[in-house]
């Protein structure tokens, strides 16, 4: 029987795939190197800023906003992200199924300057925990919000999996001791293999007399 009793999973790029992963990688490589453009991706996920603040450097690292979109206010889901990676929806329902918990946690902030709508998908009834960065101020890759996630689960790190698509957002989770598994080129099949592995369970098919009810997102994703 595997010690884990929980696994944490980011939003995107694991739950649900970027349209465009090269765009994306491109953004995050960008904000990574210029400093100004750092504080402003980290503000907004911190809740410090509306998503105008960061509405230039979004349009200029993807071109141009999705088909139909005038504004980042009015994004969606599926402008950003495709089909989601039913693989792992899969997966979570299993692991839900074997009594473990499920967590999310992903870096995302608020759409308006009112701090009415975060970008978050619209049901999020299948998590045990939910916890958003701009709602607590703090994002990953600090290993604060990791602790944060863990006090809500009311468990240590080494008890945890976590699944992201960055490294150094499994880096600092690693620091709490929270086993990381990444997400690379979206690869779905990967992830569930090795959370089979970890976990000693089986999580590609659920059985007849499955009543976990998988929710339906369609509002927006972590950019």
């Amino acid at each position: 029987m595997s010690a884990f009793r929980a696994v944490i999973f980011d939003l995107g790029g694991v739950l649900y795939p970027f349209r465009d992963y090269r765009k994306f990688q491109r953004l995050t490589a960008r904000a990574a190197a210029d400093p100004w453009i750092k504080e402003k991706l980290t503000g907004w996920q911190e809740g410090k800023y509306p998503v105008s603040e960061i509405q230039d450097f979004i349009v200029d690292a993807f071109g141009e906003l999705p088909p139909g979109c005038t504004d980042l206010e009015n994004i969606k889901l599926d402008d950003v992200v495709g089909p989601k990676h039913e693989k792992i929806w899969t997966a979570i329902e299993n692991i839900k199924l074997n009594g473990l918990k499920v967590a999310l946690l992903t870096n995302n902030g608020f759409w308006t300057p009112k701090k009415r709508r975060t970008v978050i998908c619209d049901d999020t009834s299948l998590f045990d925990v939910v916890v958003e960065s701009c709602k607590e101020g703090v994002c990953k890759p600090n290993p604060k919000i990791f602790q944060i996630t863990l006090d809500r689960l009311g468990l240590q790190g080494p008890q945890c999996l976590f699944v992201d698509d960055l490294p150094k957002n499994i880096e600092g989770a690693q620091k709490l001791g929270i086993h990381g598994i990444q997400m690379i080129n979206q690869n779905e099949d990967l992830v569930v293999q090795k959370l089979e592995a970890a976990l000693q369970v089986p999580l590609r098919t659920l059985p007849s007399y499955s009543t976990v009810s998988q929710p339906l997102a369609r509002s927006s994703a972590r950019l």
